[in-house]
C-alpha cells in the first residue's frame, strides 16, 4: 500500500515525491556541471539528490515564518551546491550555476503549473497540481536539451580559439581573410624552407583576381593528407602576410601560400601553419 500524507487538502503519495525530487535534483546537478563545462560527478550527484529528496519529504512540515523559510531554502541550496562543487576548479561559479539552473527548472515547472491551473498565485504557492512524475519529465527534458546546447557552445568556443584574421598583400593589393590553425599542417617549401599555408583558390581569386593569382605562381607541391589522398598545391609568395591574434600585436611571417584548387572542408579561407603562432 502506498504511503501518503495530506498537503493542503490534497493527497500526495510519497513515492512520487521521492521520484520527482531525485530526478529533478539530478537534472539540476547535471545542468550545473554542463554549464561549467565539467563532466558529471555521479557520486556527488547521487549524494546531493538523496539529501535534497530527504529534505523535500519533510519540507511540508516546516513551520517557519517567511524570512526564515527563505533563509532555510537558500541554506539547503548552498549545501547541495557545495557538495557538488567543493574542491573543484571554479567552485564558486559552480554553486552559482546550481542556483541558476534551479531557478530555470523551477520556473518552467511553475509555468507548467500555471498552464494547468490558470492561476499564477496558485502556481507560485507550489501546490502539486501537475500529474505525478511530470516535474521529473520536465527536469530530464531540460537537462538533455540544455546539455546539448552547452556542449555545442563549448565546441564553438574551442574552435574559435583556432581562428585568426589574416591580411595578405599580393601585387600591391591587401585582402583580409580568415585562417584556421591546422596543427596537422607540416608542409614546407623545399626550395625556400618556408612554411606553407594552404589557401582556397576560390578565396584567393575573389580577393585578387584569377589572373593575378596565376601570374604569381612560382612552383607547385604535392601535399599528402592523413587519409592517404593527395592534392597539388600551386605556390605563391605573398608580398606581406600579417597575422592578427586578438589584442596581441600583429605578427609578420615569411610564408608561402599553397593554393588548393579543390579546397577543403572548413569554412575559413586558409589552413595556417603551426609555426606562425609558435607551434
Amino acid at each position: 500500500m502506498s504511503v501518503c500524507y495530506t498537503l493542503r487538502a490534497m493527497k500526495v503519495y510519497i513515492e512520487f515525491v521521492i521520484i520527482d525530487n531525485l530526478v529533478l535534483t539530478s537534472s539540476i546537478a547535471g545542468l550545473s556541471y554542463a554549464a561549467c563545462g565539467k563532466r558529471v560527478h555521479k557520486r556527488r550527484t547521487a549524494a546531493a539528490a538523496a539529501i535534497g529528496t530527504v529534505i523535500s519529504v519533510f519540507y511540508p512540515f516546516w513551520d517557519l515564518i517567511t524570512p526564515l523559510l527563505v533563509a532555510a531554502k537558500i541554506a539547503v541550496g548552498l549545501l547541495l551546491g557545495i557538495l557538488l562543487f567543493a574542491r573543484l576548479d571554479k567552485a564558486a561559479l559552480g554553486v552559482l550555476m546550481f542556483f541558476a539552473q534551479t531557478a530555470v527548472v523551477g520556473g518552467v515547472c511553475v509555468f507548467a503549473n500555471y498552464l494547468v491551473t490558470g492561476d499564477i498565485g496558485a502556481a507560485l504557492t507550489g501546490v502539486p497540481v501537475l500529474p505525478y512524475c511530470v516535474p521529473s519529465a520536465i527536469g530530464a527534458a531540460l537537462f538533455f536539451v540544455f546539455r546539448a546546447v552547452f556542449r555545442a557552445a563549448g565546441r564553438r568556443r574551442t574552435a574559435s580559439a583556432f581562428v585568426y584574421s589574416v591580411a595578405v598583400t599580393i601585387g600591391g593589393r591587401t585582402a583580409r581573410m580568415r585562417g584556421y590553425l591546422d596543427t596537422g599542417n607540416g608542409l614546407y617549401d623545399e626550395k625556400t624552407s618556408l612554411p606553407v599555408v594552404v589557401v582556397k583558390l576560390s578565396s584567393l581569386a575573389d580577393a585578387f583576381g584569377r589572373r593575378t593569382v596565376v601570374g604569381r605562381i612560382c612552383g607547385c607541391k604535392t601535399a599528402e593528407f592523413v587519409g592517404g589522398g593527395k592534392s597539388k598545391l600551386f605556390l605563391i609568395k605573398p608580398d606581406k602576410f600579417l597575422l592578427y591574434s586578438g589584442k596581441k600585436a600583429n605578427k609578420y611571417s615569411d610564408v608561402m601560400l599553397g593554393v588548393s584548387e579543390r579546397g577543403f572542408g572548413r569554412g575559413e579561407d586558409m589552413l595556417l601553419h603551426p609555426s606562425l603562432v609558435g607551434g
